[in-house]
């Protein structure tokens, strides 16, 4: 296959990945969105004559006194990994795009990408592992989790094969 067209696999799996980031960004926004609203019942939803609603939701505010909630009542939790999700799809975009203008010149998008997913996949690994400042210990393993594994496998795949094939030869220096 020529370097070109590998480029460009390469460059769609990428930006496919992006994509799945994106798309997890949103969702973790989406849910702090959810999680916002539920806590913020209108008052006009409770009966002010109803002891058992004023005392469920004094109980309510007293249990989640001891979460750790950041200003707007958005968890640190998900502030992190919604910016995390987002710059990892702004990475893998940049790196995307620079494989197809690059189209197979020079090693470094294809080192970068490597690096880059093997570090995730290390980071995704941990967070399942170990329990990680501010997001904690993660339990939760979705499709789009395995998904976004099985792209960042073949990028790794893909993106070494480019540098094996890719050769850049220097000159020798005249003696």
């Amino acid at each position: 296959m020529k370097k070109s067209t590998m480029a460009y696999v390469l460059a769609a799996l990428m930006l496919s990945t992006a994509v799945i980031y994106f798309v997890a960004a949103a969702g973790e926004s989406a849910e702090a969105g959810e999680d916002q609203d539920k806590e913020q019942a209108p008052a006009s939803n409770r009966d002010s004559d109803n002891d058992q609603s004023i005392n469920s939701a004094t109980e309510q505010e007293e249990s989640e006194e001891g979460s750790e909630e950041a200003e707007g009542g958005v968890s640190p939790a998900i502030q992190v990994e919604t910016a995390f999700f987002t710059a990892v799809g702004l990475g893998y975009a940049g790196v995307g795009a620079w494989v197809l203008r690059d189209k197979g010149k020079t090693n470094a998008p294809y080192i970068i990408a490597i690096g880059g997913s093997i570090a995730i996949i290390g980071l995704y690994v941990a967070s399942r592992t170990v329990s990680l400042p501010v997001v904690g210990l993660q339990d939760d393993a979705g499709t789009i989790d395995i998904l976004s594994k099985i792209l960042q496998v073949s990028i790794i795949g893909l993106a070494g094969y480019m540098v094996n094939t890719n050769k850049v030869t220097k000159p020798l220096p005249n003696r």
